[in-house]
């Protein structure tokens, strides 16, 4: 699913916008991910475009670049860790690859109900995380719902550009989720959070490291959570499509990439405590 190679298929993706398909906008439409069934409700654009892009099987990057790096770094009978799971695309596309369990971690009361019913392997955690535990104020955009983040704290980032209420939710670290368990990936799309989130893992860095960390942030925060992350997990990349065979690349953080055509995606950095199959490494 969403990934097609054709250049005419993703040439037509840039002149064809997903707004020109008449998708209603309201309502809950479905698609199947990963062998598994993902509601999506439609009154939202970025669901809208996945059922567009599922539809009428249009080249997404985001979702290529998202599924060839988890089938790539997740090792049959993993456990998960998602953080920010959102909707549960992600939390499906690691069951997909391969992982025994997913705990996702998602503070909005919508997210964290369409969560508790998407598959027997996904368990949740209805809260923020945070370095410290306690009670936080949840920035919730306007016209998606996912780039809702957290406010409180002196270094506390940046609300989305239209904010349509901040509600109350409960906070905890990540050293407080799960204590005794072993998660083998962690997967953090929190919005800015990053930092703070990592500050409240300390014990868990050392006592139960995982061996893969999937973080997307933007490439100034990433030079901190780089530095953090040191320690523990000394293979440090950015995860990209090659625009020349669709093929996962990883790229050394600390190596600009400026000369060579990548597919327009997000920023997705992964941090291995061992170091990613050469096949795999930029050269």
């Amino acid at each position: 699913m969403f990934w097609w190679k054709s250049r005419m298929e993703r040439l037509l993706n840039e002149v064809l916008p997903s707004e020109l398909f008449d998708i209603r906008r309201d309502g809950i439409g479905s698609i199947e991910l990963a062998g598994r069934r993902l509601d999506l409700d439609l009154s939202h654009v970025h669901e809208r475009r996945y059922l567009v892009d599922y539809l009428f099987k249009r080249y997404n990057p985001d979702v290529a670049l998202l599924s060839a790096l988890i089938n790539t770094v997740t090792i049959a009978g993993d456990s998960v860790l998602d953080v920010g799971a959102n909707i549960g695309l992600t939390a499906l596309l690691f069951l997909g690859g391969g992982a025994r369990s997913v705990t996702a971690v998602e503070p909005k009361p919508d997210l964290f109900e369409r969560l508790k019913r998407l598959d027997p392997a996904v368990s949740v955690i209805p809260s923020a995380l945070n370095n410290t535990s306690g009670t936080v104020q949840l920035a919730v955009a306007a016209h998606n719902n996912e780039t809702h983040t957290l406010m409180s704290g002196p270094s506390r980032p940046r609300p989305p550009a239209a904010v349509s209420e901040y509600i109350p939710v409960s906070a905890m670290t990540l050293d407080d989720v799960c204590p005794e368990e072993h998660f083998n990936i962690w997967k953090l799309s929190v919005e800015g959070a990053e930092v703070r989130i990592l500050d409240g893992a300390r014990g868990s860095f050392y006592a139960r490291p995982p061996r893969c960390i999937i973080v997307t942030s933007d490439q100034d925060r990433i030079r901190k959570i780089a530095k953090m992350l040191a320690p523990t997990h000394p293979y440090q990349y950015r995860a990209l499509l090659r625009s020349d065979a669709c093929s996962l690349t990883f790229v050394p953080v600390s190596l600009p990439h400026a000369h060579v055509t990548f597919e327009p995606t997000k920023q997705i950095f992964v941090f291995m405590s061992i170091s990613a199959d050469s096949n795999l490494l930029f050269r």
